[in-house]
């Protein structure tokens, strides 16, 4: 799995406007560890602060898996407030 990383430079349009900075290449396993740990680490935060880590109110990305494989397409614009 290759995961992207950048800069967020703003909002254009109500979409995010990133820079790309590094990409990191890695086994499968190691990136559902990685994901299992940042959910661990949010909820760990979220509990001890008692806030919630809110989504910005722009268009994000509906990622699923279908027959042919992975299908990203645009949606509603998501958000959480608390």
């Amino acid at each position: 799995m290759r995961i992207n990383f950048g800069e967020v430079q703003g909002v254009q349009n109500k979409e995010l406007v990133v820079e790309d900075r590094v990409s990191v290449t890695m086994p499968l396993v190691v990136a559902k560890i990685l994901a299992l740990s940042i959910e661990a680490n949010l909820q760990q935060f979220e509990k001890q602060t008692g806030k919630t880590v809110a989504l910005p109110e722009i268009g994000m990305t509906k990622v699923s898996i279908g027959p042919d494989g992975v299908i990203i397409e645009p949606h509603e614009p998501i958000g959480q407030t608390k």
